[in-house]
This record gives structure tokens, C-alpha cells and sequence, in this order.
């Protein structure tokens, strides 16, 4: 029998595990994933909707499981206990019971004890009763806390409390009843509840010295019912085992007595002990019950059919979408988020249990759930504060960033303001120097976070911060905006090198744990904390710096300083040798130059507002080239890339979105350029054909058909096999050769006719192409034409 029990105790402290927070957590992924999974697996889009439905169904039942347990906890458990308090309570309730067994007149003061202490123990429940009274059957006397005290059981009092006959014809000792013994359903909802039980605590009715009679206030039940705020349509009912309506929240729902039976009936032939159905009381609706504990007690909630699955729609459209997502990052966020939520839970645990243990007793039950424990142990210390040490409480991070932005945005005129703000905190933040510092997380990984992850981050971040006091160096640190952290830090030595290391291991642990890129800024020291707005000041400047020095994850302000201040510029004449560029249609020279600027803007001595200004004109001067060769920029550009210009965010962004500009362009103008290449090639034969007597060179073909010398060289020489310079000359030999034999000039004149420099040049070429001289040729086709002659 002990082994049996020994192990029961195990197997209950070892299943008692699976009721923490941490598996709790695990299991609540695991589930998702694996219905996920199925869902996708084995359903269609029907399947999904039908389910969800099924789930709303669910929640409600579960919702008002909760209710339930809420008002059999708090408000009906609690009045029985109360009653038990009130009859077991010795020896304080002595005065109060003796009179259960002797008269009260001539017990003055012990009367006046026994009503005070009912109206303490009214006192000590005052959220929860509004009255209690003893009714001393012996002596047809009643007792009641208050200032009502003593009064004779007369026909009057005896007609307000007809339930002593109820009680004494049924032979029953416990009876809860509505205080206006109706049973209306639009009554309930104010009414007040009475329980009445008799005394001694097992005797009936019959036999029974006397009843405590406990009045609970009119909302002692209907605050769980009707939160603040709400604009649920549902009405709640609360049933007695009897089925008598005992308490009706304000809603929509209007029952009659029969409609009340019919639900009633309708409730007993279910077998289970909560549940829902679909009936027509007043309106079509979707009845949903549980049972209270072991009293019997139903709590019935009737919602409007409409407003029940008013979200499943809008649900189901999305579903499909959500439920693909969750499948692929699921595992994945289920061991990050558990981890990451349940760290601080138990860190948070280990602290309350080796504060709190001895403060509260049944505190730290292993297996019990840490969320409860918490609230056990918020509850026990509500009582021990008052409500103006709570608001405090609560504002302390609020007051502690009222602080730190005061300081950096100049709000402190005096002295006395910001040691009165450090009083408050309790803080004792001295030093001989102070610094501002801002630690910014990229934007856009920020923005595509949710909002509690992100405001998870940032806490994270500030903690981390913070942790770094110590050594004589005191850090404070508050949220600036979603993505943006401001850091004070006092110190008694002026060491950058420290704040360089602090801003290094932060940024390390964003990156490692959240896998977040930051980048922190800093400004010089200053002597006064009230003269920290000029250091933060130099740090969004430094930080404006990011820009050009995206690789440097430290900006330091007193280093950009200088550079702020230097005055130094860019010569513009560089924006004609970008032009020069641009018009040659060389893509390796305009690329070369192009990171040759960016290079020199981001390293160079230049303000930040000087290199934001040249950039400008680097990409105006692009614009222009666009303009000047009349290319379509909005019809080779969408609107989307002009935009993405404007959402660039560092400096190397700039160079991949102009160079990608340019290549876009280039490559434009080929294509064009190729689409005229058999009318160039045309146009340029019957130019050669022309002008052959002139000097043609490849840069005056060029401009004569509006094309780099580089590209028609290259469609020329694929257009016809050969260079443009072997083109004119043989053109220029075949008109000699014409002149050769037609005409009786000289060498020296055929060769100024057909556009060579030079006779001995033209010799040269002649003798190359045809094998013999000019006058060779001349000799041989003089011979060939009279044979005789020769």
C-alpha cells in the first residue's frame, strides 16, 4: 500500500511538471505545428472554415469555463468559506455565538462585539458582501452587521425572510436565493444574491439553533460577466441546480420563465457537463454552458448566431496564407521564442522564490505554474502597498525616459529639475564626465518585425546597456523611437576607448542573439549633465555619417567632427569628366570613375551635407546626359527605381543603383545602335563613295552617322569582315586602278585624286593589293590590249 502510494505521488509530481509555463510553451508549438501540418496535409479550403468554427465553439467554452471558475472561486466558494469563517472563527466569534443558546437583552457589550465583528468580516470582504445576518431561532432575534445591529424576528422582518419557511418545510440547511425571491429575467441584472445556511453547520433547517444569512452586492457576480469596454452582444445566465435564474448580465438576451425551462431542459438532457447548441430564444443564437465545480451551478451564455462567427469569414480568407507561413518558420520561432520568453520567466521565478518564500507560504510548489505563482505573489503584495506607491511603480521606466531624453533634448533649465528626477528614480548617478551615446537598429529588419518583438529587442537592449554599470561608470538607457536607443553614461574618467568598447559588445549581441545589425554613435565628454544635449548633438551627427561609412559599425562623434567642420570640397570640374565618360559609351571607364567618386566622398575629409550634395549632382548630371541624347528615361526606368532613390541608405547602395542605371542605358543604346547597323554600314559606303578624294577618318565616319568611333569600328568590321580603314583604301584602289587604265595622268596625280597622301603610299598599297606598280599595271594592260605592238 505505501509503495502504491509512493509511486502515485511520483507520477503525479512528474505529470504536475507538465503544468509550467516552459512546456506549456513547447507543447502550444508543437501543436500549431502539427495541426498546421495535418491541416495542409489532408484539408481543403471547406475543411478550414468548418474548423475554425469549430475552434470559435471551442474558445467560447473554454472562455466560459474560465467565467466559471471565476465566480465559483470568488464569489460562491468564497461566500461558503466566509460562512465557515464566521461559525468556526474561535475564539473570536464567542460573542456572537453564545446568543445561539442565551437571550440577548442585557448583553449589551457583548452584543456591540458580535456586531462589530460582522461588520469586520463585511469589512475584510467588502468587494465581494454587502451584509450579514444571524437569526437566532430560539430567541426570534436577528443580528446584523452595520449599524442596523439587533432587531426582533417580527412579521414585517419575518416576511422579508420567507426562506426561513422554505428552508424548514424543504428540510434543507443550505439555500441560495435571489434577495427579491423573483425570477424574472430582466430582475437579474441587479439584483442582489443571498445565501443562507443553517446553523449548526450540519443540522437541517428543522433542527437547526439559527441561520447565517451572508447578502452579496449587486455586482458581486455581474463584474465577471460584463467587462468594461465591451461591445459584446452575448448575454450570460447563471442557473442555480434547481434551474432558477439567479443572475443575468445586461445584454441583448430577454428570456420568459418558459424560455428559461426550455433551455433548462434543453441543458439536462445533454449529458456532458459543458457544451453548446444552436436554439431560438428571441433570436437565433448559439447556447453555450458549463457546470461550476461540484455545486451544480450552470453559467449559460446565449450569443447572437451572427456575431458568433462574425470572424471566420475574414479568418478563413487569410488562413491558407498564415497556416504556409507558420509551417516553414514554426519549428523554427518555437524554439527561439520559447527560449527567449521563458529566460526571463525563470530568471524572474528564482528571484520571487528567494524573496517571497517565507512571505507567502503556499508560494513555489514545484509544478506549479509560474504565471499563477506570479499572480499569487501580486496579490499578496497589493495588500501590503498603498495605490499611490503602485502608480509610482508603474511609472518609473516612463520617469526614467523623461530623464535621459531631458537631458539630451535640453528640457532641464536648472539644476534642481534633474536632481529632483534622480530622487525619484533612487538613482545616485555621479561622475566627473558624461557622454551621449545612440545605438540605432536597421530600419527596415525592425519594421518587419511585429510590434512585440520589436519592443521585446529593445528592452533586451537596454538591459544589456545597463548591465555594463559598474567600475565607476553608471549607464542609463531608454527607448528614442522603434529602432533607435539613447544611452547616458556617467564616468569618472574621460575614456572613449571604454564607450567604444561597451557600443562594440552590444552591437555583438544584437547580431548574435537577434541577428540584427546596429550601429552606435557617440559624442565628446562633457563636464555637466546638464550640457549632455550638446554631446547627444554630436552623436546624431556622427550617426548622420552612416551613410557614407556603412561598414563602421562605431561612429565616433569627436573623430567626424573635424570632418564636419573642415569646409573642404569637390571640384566640379569632375562632373565634365563624368559627362566625357557618359558620351564615350565606355561601361569600364564610367564604373572606374564612378567608385573612384563614392570612394572619395565616403573617405574623404567632406562634410556629410557636402557629399549629399555632390551625390546629387553626380546623379543630375546622369539625368542630363539622359535629357541631351533624348532617351525615354520614364519609359526606360519605372517610376519605382526614381523612387528607390530616395530610400537609398548608405553609400554603397547609391553606387549599385547609378551603375545599374548606367548599364541600363548603355546596354539601351546598343540595342538602338544595333537596329540601325545594315542602314549605318549603307549609309557609310555611299559616304566612302562620295567623299574617298577627302581625308576620312574612323571619328569623322563616326560623327557623320551619330555613333562612337569604338561601336561602328565594331559593326563595321562585323557587317562587312573587314576594318574601316581597309574599306576606304580599297575603295580608293579601285578608283585608281579606274584612272590607271582610262586616263593619261601620273602616279603622282592618280594617287592626290583618290585621297592618298602621298605617291610612295599609294605605290605601297597598289603593289600590296595587286601584286604589281602602278605603272607595272599600266604597262601590262596597254600590252594586253595590243598584242601586235608589244
Amino acid at each position: 500500500m505505501g509503495k502504491r502510494h509512493v509511486k502515485g505521488a511520483s507520477n503525479m509530481k512528474r505529470l504536475s511538471r507538465f503544468n509550467t509555463v516552459y512546456y506549456k510553451l513547447v507543447t502550444s508549438y508543437a501543436i500549431l505545428i502539427f495541426v498546421s501540418i495535418s491541416a495542409l496535409g489532408v484539408s481543403s479550403y471547406w475543411y478550414f472554415s468548418k474548423n475554425f468554427n469549430e475552434q470559435i465553439e471551442k474558445v467560447n467554452v473554454r472562455m466560459l469555463h474560465h467565467l466559471s471558475d471565476m465566480i465559483d472561486r470568488n464569489a460562491i466558494r468564497r461566500t461558503e468559506q466566509l460562512y465557515v469563517d464566521i461559525v468556526m472563527d474561535q475564539p473570536r466569534n464567542s460573542d456572537l455565538m453564545i446568543f445561539f443558546d442565551q437571550p440577548l437583552a442585557g448583553n449589551h457589550s457583548k452584543l456591540l462585539e458580535a456586531n462589530r465583528y460582522l461588520t469586520q468580516m463585511v469589512t475584510a470582504n467588502d468587494d465581494l458582501v454587502e451584509s450579514i445576518e444571524i437569526f437566532y431561532r430560539n430567541t426570534k432575534a436577528v443580528l446584523s452587521s452595520g449599524g442596523r445591529g439587533y432587531s426582533q424576528l417580527n412579521e414585517e422582518l419575518a416576511g422579508n425572510n420567507a426562506w426561513i419557511e422554505q428552508m424548514e418545510r424543504s428540510g434543507i440547511n443550505t439555500l441560495w436565493l435571489r434577495a427579491d425571491g423573483q425570477d424574472t429575467a430582466d430582475s437579474a441584472e441587479t439584483e442582489q444574491l443571498l445565501f443562507v445556511r443553517a446553523y449548526p453547520f450540519a443540522a437541517t433547517a428543522g433542527k437547526a439553533s439559527g441561520f447565517v444569512s451572508i447578502r452579496l452586492k449587486p455586482d458581486a457576480i455581474t463584474r465577471y460577466l460584463e467587462p468594461e469596454g465591451s461591445s459584446d452582444r452575448s448575454t450570460f445566465f447563471l442557473l442555480d441546480p434547481h434551474g432558477n435564474l439567479m443572475v443575468k448580465s445586461k445584454g441583448d438576451g430577454r428570456l420568459a420563465a418558459e424560455q428559461v425551462d426550455s433551455l433548462n431542459m434543453r441543458i439536462n438532457g445533454m449529458d456532458e457537463s459543458e457544451g453548446n447548441f444552436l436554439g431560438n430564444y428571441g433570436t437565433s443564437s448559439i447556447a453555450s454552458y458549463t457546470t461550476l465545480g461540484q455545486s451544480g451551478w450552470r453559467l449559460v451564455n446565449l450569443t447572437p448566431v451572427d456575431q458568433y462567427y462574425r470572424k471566420s469569414i475574414a479568418i478563413r480568407n487569410t488562413f491558407l496564407i498564415i497556416c504556409l507561413a507558420a509551417i516553414s518558420i514554426g519549428m523554427l520561432l518555437s524554439n527561439i521564442f520559447t527560449l527567449r520568453i521563458y529566460n526571463p520567466l525563470k530568471l524572474l521565478m528564482h528571484r520571487l522564490r528567494s524573496s517571497a518564500q517565507t512571505a507567502v507560504p503556499a508560494f513555489g510548489n514545484k509544478g506549479e505554474n509560474e504565471l499563477q505563482t506570479i499572480d499569487h505573489v501580486i496579490n499578496h503584495l497589493t495588500l501590503k502597498v498603498t495605490e499611490l506607491e503602485r502608480t509610482f511603480e508603474d511609472n518609473m521606466p516612463l520617469i526614467k525616459h523623461h530623464l535621459v531624453t531631458g537631458l539630451m533634448q535640453q528640457a532641464f533649465t536648472r539644476q534642481e529639475e534633474y536632481e529632483e528626477m534622480l530622487r525619484l528614480l533612487k538613482l545616485n548617478w555621479q561622475g566627473s564626465y558624461y557622454t551621449a551615446l545612440i545605438m540605432e537598429l536597421d530600419p527596415v529588419q525592425i519594421s518587419s518585425l511585429s510590434a512585440e518583438n520589436a519592443q521585446f529587442i529593445q528592452y533586451s537592449l537596454v538591459s544589456q546597456i545597463e548591465e555594463n554599470s559598474g567600475g565607476g561608470a553608471s549607464f542609463l538607457a531608454t527607448a528614442l523611437s522603434h529602432y533607435r536607443v539613447g544611452v547616458i553614461l556617467a564616468t569618472n574618467s574621460g575614456d572613449l576607448a571604454r564607450v567604444h568598447r561597451i557600443a562594440q559588445q552590444v552591437t555583438a549581441y544584437i547580431r548574435e542573439n537577434y541577428m540584427l545589425s546596429a550601429t552606435a554613435a557617440f559624442g565628446s565628454w562633457v563636464i555637466f549633465p546638464l550640457d549632455l544635449h550638446l554631446s547627444y548633438t554630436e552623436a546624431q551627427t556622427a550617426l548622420s555619417y552612416k551613410y557614407f561609412l556603412p561598414e563602421n559599425g562605431i561612429l565616433s562623434g569627436p573623430e567626424l567632427m573635424e570632418r564636419e567642420h573642415s569646409g573642404a570640397v569637390i571640384d566640379e570640374a569632375v562632373f565634365a569628366g563624368f559627362s566625357q565618360l557618359l558620351k564615350s559609351g565606355s561601361y569600364p571607364d564610367v564604373k572606374a570613375f564612378v567608385r573612384n567618386f563614392l570612394a572619395q566622398v565616403s573617405s574623404g575629409p567632406y562634410s556629410a551635407e557636402h557629399g549629399h550634395q555632390r551625390i546629387r549632382e553626380l546623379v543630375g548630371e546622369f539625368r542630363g546626359y539622359l535629357r541631351e541624347l533624348h532617351i525615354p528615361y520614364k519609359e526606360l526606368f519605372p517610376a519605382e527605381a526614381w523612387e528607390s532613390f530616395r530610400h537609398i541608405r548608405h553609400i554603397r547602395q547609391m553606387e549599385e543603383w547609378l551603375l545599374s542605371c548606367v548599364q541600363a542605358v548603355f546596354l539601351y543604346l546598343e540595342s538602338k545602335q544595333k537596329a540601325r547597323g545594315s542602314d549605318v554600314i549603307d549609309e557609310l559606303r555611299r559616304y566612302v563613295q562620295d567623299c574617298y578624294r577627302a581625308d576620312i577618318s574612323l571619328e569623322s565616319a563616326a560623327s557623320h552617322v551619330s555613333l562612337s568611333p569604338r561601336y561602328l569600328s565594331k559593326v563595321f568590321k562585323d557587317e562587312t569582315g573587314m576594318n574601316f580603314t581597309d574599306y576606304v583604301t580599297q575603295i580608293r584602289l579601285a578608283k585608281a586602278m579606274e584612272l590607271i587604265t582610262g586616263t593619261d595622268d601620273t602616279v603622282e596625280q592618280i594617287s592626290r585624286l583618290c585621297g592618298f597622301n602621298s605617291s610612295g603610299y599609294f605605290i605601297k598599297k597598289f603593289k600590296e593589293h595587286y601584286g604589281v606598280t602602278p605603272k607595272m599595271y599600266k604597262s601590262l594592260e596597254a600590252a594586253a590590249q595590243n598584242p601586235k605592238q608589244s
